[in-house]
Formats: structure tokens, sequence, C-alpha cells
């Protein structure tokens, strides 16, 4: 008989079974280990989404009137963007208008300037005609 300092006292043949029930025994805690850590998260995740559904539940209870508070803010700021893209939108469009205008503006003073060096502004008529066109007045007869 040998005696092994791990384990009880063996008989000289049994090292081997002894070395091979170790491995078995490690194995089997292990695999007991591994099935209890899995039963635990699948109960901590289990816990958790009821308390947490719960806790939702809760909240959903209690803040109606925030849900519907956050929904009304949120429909006035998607109107306020929608208002501000609008006037932006329209800005530009005026800032296009005027610079067309301006052009407008400045090509009927030439021509009027053009008019009075070849002195065809003479009469009241066509200086008064001449004046509409400068303002605008598009409906105003061509001589």
């Amino acid at each position: 008989m040998e005696i092994n300092n791990k384990h009880r006292v063996r008989p000289a043949g049994q090292e081997q079974r002894a070395e091979e029930q170790r491995i078995e025994l490690i194995q089997t805690v292990r695999a007991r280990t591994e099935a209890a850590t899995r039963e635990i998260q699948e109960f901590r995740r289990a816990n958790t989404d009821r308390s947490e559904s719960r806790r939702d539940e809760i909240l959903l209870g209690r803040t109606d009137s925030r849900a519907t508070d956050e929904r009304t803010r949120a429909e006035n700021e998607r109107r306020e963007t929608a208002d501000r893209l609008e006037v932006a939108a329209r800005t530009r469009q005026l800032a296009a208008a005027a610079a067309r205008k301006d052009a407008a503006y400045e090509e009927r003073v030439e021509e009027l300037r053009k008019e009075f060096a070849a002195g065809r502004l003479h009469s009241p008529e066509r200086l008064e005609r001449a004046a509409r066109r400068l303002l605008g007045d598009e409906h105003v007869e061509q001589d």
C-alpha cells in the first residue's frame, strides 16, 4: 500500500483509478456549477423582466398626463420646426424676388435713360407711362 498525501491510504494498483475519479469529480462539479450559473442567470433575467414591466406599468399609469404633455410638446415642436422651415423658404423666395425686382428696376431705369437721351420722353403721357412701368405697373401700353 502507498500513502497518497492527497487522499486516504489506497492500494498500489488503484492510483490510476483515483486520478480518473478525481477528473470525473472535477467535471461533475464544473457541470453542476455551470448549470447552477445558468439557472441563476435565467432567474435574474425573468425577475428583471417582470420587475421592469411592473415598473413600466406603474410609470405609465402615473404618467398619463406626462405622456399627453410629451405628445403635445412634440407636436408643438414639429409645428414650430415646420413654421421655421416655411419662414426660411419664404425668406429665400422674397430675397430672390427682390433680386429679380432690383435687376428689372435697373433695366427699366436704363431704358428710360436711353429714351430720354433719344428725346422720346418729351410728352407728359409718355413720361407718365414710363413712370408706371418703372413703378411696376405692367399693364401700361407700349408706344
